[in-house]
């Protein structure tokens, strides 16, 4: 009866407020949902977890290197019992060219912590990318992604890879970046990775891996999330932590003693460019020297030069004068002698005239009077145009004379210009010699000093590459430091801790040896079982502290070792610089040398042209002596045959006049007979 009516009261109470019933049936609907859906996410987070790790092989242990893992770290890893896979890959951040996106590019893994393809397919050519799936959103299948070149910092300074430009043909995700938000860190760009990025094995150029992934017998089938998976991996690490024991240490060092030979490789580059640029600017004082004596020199055979050049041409330019004249005056006695030849020819025909008459007068009588007194009047006419001509032609004769003499003054002038040009042409040609001597010179400073340059770039460049590199090492085991640093933080509020766990246990175990209570004994073991797990999770971190010391001592000496590398890289580019400075004052003082031979070879380049003016006027001006003497020659040839033809004709009329006495002795008789009456016996002559 009692129960009926509680119901009754129950049921009259929800009909009364049902509103207040249904909001608190909804709470506590939400609650249950609420605390359901609390106790349900995480183990199916787990088991999704578990599963993916499995389907994808996830690495059950990666051993990573940033100095490279060679042949003897990969024997090393080999030795270690148990593991059924052991891929080792390669590893290298790079920057986009746009600069927007930092891919971990890796190598395509071959058994262990596969890739899980989300659209697309994986690469099979060489030019080929699977991106991160969180990518996606800024690029497409089918698009080609841009990368900056990346160096190593081995002794080859190669490329990281065959190629930087890839064509992306999927997205994927990986074991080994689980969260979206950080992809882990870097010492490129902006430092935060963006994505990862798979690429077939031979893109990669370098001879050592970075990265090694095991997979244990053991482990196959067992979930990442279990205790088990834990304890078995633990135990597999500390055989690989041993197979390792030093070998840090040892690659440091290894690595330490191949940076300090580079610098001192460096540093003896330095030092020879430094003998060279010594040797360099010996030469070069020594080219100043020979140059500021040819300068000299040249100067004072410049002023003798253009004092003998002056002279010549002054010489020339009289010659040339005093030709011109005799060529007139040659002219005029041509003329002269052409006129007095023609009068001489007209006497000539005149006397032949008279001749005739002559001949007529002896065979008449009558006009033979008359004729001879024509004749006589006619030979005396022409014997004196005849002397005339003889007067001409020495008058001829003189003025050939003087142009000769001015041809021969003329020639002697010519004759010393041409002297004065050769001894002028000897100094330029020494000039020249000297010139060619310090051009050489100047080159192979020029050169040295090319060198000395290229030789400066090329150590910086190396330098530069070496400290970059040690700065990275100095960072990385720095961030390496503050991580072992905050554990061994956590270690120490561990064991600070875990006497208050051992007597929150001890407590619980009191409590449970005097409840009776069932339901309270189940709470009691429920805490007892979180704070032993608790215990075990403390008793593990300290469990670590003896390795997280000894591992922050290894860093800290390797950041001792470090940061002594990066400093006496540091003071390498000092010296390197120091010697740039060398170099630099060294060109500067091969400028002044090269200004100075170029003025020089100015001064050089107008006096030879100089010469060569004078040069070309003294072939004038010998053309022009040889067109005289052809002149020369010719009017003395003119001037022989009219003595010849004087001489001719000087005869004829010595002829003609002793015809002429002859007509006259026979006239004079003819008038003897005539005047004594012998005309009788001429009559008949007369007729």
């Amino acid at each position: 009866m009692k129960k009926e009516a509680l119901n009754k009261d129950i049921f009259r109470d929800i009909k009364k407020t049902k509103g207040r019933f249904f909001s608190i049936m909804a709470m506590i609907a939400i609650g249950v949902l609420v605390f359901v859906g609390l106790k349900v996410t995480g183990p199916e987070m787990t088991r999704i977890g578990d599963e993916y790790m499995l389907r994808n092989n996830a690495a059950d242990i990666t051993v990573v290197s940033t100095y490279g893992i060679d042949d003897k770290d990969r024997e090393l890893l080999k030795s270690v019992p148990g593991y059924k896979y052991l891929d080792f890959g390669y590893s290298v951040d790079l920057l986009t060219k746009s600069e927007e996106d930092i891919v971990r590019i890796q190598s395509m893994p071959r058994n262990v912590a596969l890739i899980e393809v989300v659209e697309g397919r994986l690469p099979k050519k060489y030019d080929e990318i699977i991106l991160d799936r969180d990518l996606q959103s800024r690029y497409e299948i089918g698009d080609t992604i841009y990368f900056k070149d990346e160096k190593s910092i081995d002794e080859d300074n190669t490329n990281y890879l065959k190629h930087y430009d890839f064509k992306i043909v999927g997205f994927g995700t990986s074991s080994e970046y689980i969260t979206n938000t950080d992809k882990g860190s870097t010492n490129i760009g902006f430092g935060e990775i963006t994505g990862f990025g798979a690429v077939l094995e031979n893109q990669f150029k370098s001879k050592e891996y970075s990265i090694a992934r095991y997979s244990f017998d053991d482990l196959v089938g067992v979930k990442h999330s279990s205790d088990e998976f834990v304890k078995r991996v633990a135990v597999h690490a500390n055989n690989v932590e041993e197979a390792l024991d030093g070998r840090d240490e040892t690659k440091f060092d290894e690595l330490k003693i191949k940076l300090v030979d580079e610098i001192n490789d460096g540093d003896k580059k330095i030092n020879d460019a430094r003998d060279e640029l010594r040797d360099a600017e010996v030469k070069l004082n020594d080219a100043r020297v020979e140059l500021n004596d040819f300068f000299d020199e040249y100067d004072e055979s410049k002023g003798d030069f253009h004092s003998k050049i002056a002279e010549a041409k002054q010489k020339l330019k009289d010659a040339e004068a005093e030709l011109a004249d005799g060529k007139i005056k040659l002219e005029d006695g041509k003329a002269k002698l052409i006129e007095e030849e023609s009068k001489f020819n007209d006497g000539i025909r005149e006397y032949e005239d008279g001749k005739v008459e002559l001949e007529k007068g002896r065979k008449e009588y009558e006009d033979g009077l008359k004729q001879f007194v024509e004749g006589s009047e006619t030979l005396a006419s022409g014997e004196k145009e005849l002397n005339e001509g003889k007067e001409k032609l020495k008058e001829g004769e003189i003025e050939l004379l003087d142009g000769i003499k001015q041809y021969e003054d003329g020639l002697k002038q010519y004759k010393e210009g041409k002297a004065e040009l050769e001894a002028n042409r000897k100094i330029l040609e020494t000039s020249k010699t000297q010139l060619d001597a310090a051009k050489t010179e100047i080159d192979q400073g020029k050169a040295l000093l090319d060198e000395g340059y290229a030789e400066y770039e090329s150590s910086k460049e190396k330098v530069d590459a070496g400290i970059a590199y040690a700065q990275g090492q100095v960072d990385s085991l720095n961030s390496q430091k503050i991580e072992l640093e905050n554990q061994l933080s956590e270690i120490r509020q561990a064991e600070s801790e875990i006497d208050n766990v051992n007597g929150q246990i001890s407590d619980l175990h009191r409590q449970i040896d005097e409840t009776t209570d069932e339901e309270t004994l189940n709470q009691l073991y429920e805490q007892l079982n979180g704070l032993k797990e608790i215990k075990k999770n403390l008793d593990y971190a300290i469990s670590q502290k003896d390795s997280v010391e000894t591992g922050l001592q290894g860093i800290e000496g390797g950041l001792l070792l470090a940061n002594e590398g990066l400093e006496e890289a540091k003071a390498g580019l000092v010296l390197l610089e120091a010697g740039k400075t060398e170099l630099d004052k060294n060109l500067a003082t091969w400028e002044v040398g090269k200004a100075e031979y170029d003025k020089g070879k100015a001064e050089y380049d107008s006096g030879y042209a100089q010469f060569q003016e004078g040069e070309k006027l003294l072939v004038d001006s010998g053309k022009q002596l040889e067109d005289a003497k052809a002149e020369i020659d010719k009017g003395t040839k003119e001037i022989a045959d009219n003595k010849k033809l004087l001489e001719e004709k000087t005869k004829e009329l010595e002829d003609g006049k002793k015809e002429l006495a002859d007509s006259k002795a026979k006239l004079q008789e003819a008038e003897e007979e005539i005047a004594s009456g012998t005309n009788s016996c001429k009559m008949p002559k007369k007729k």
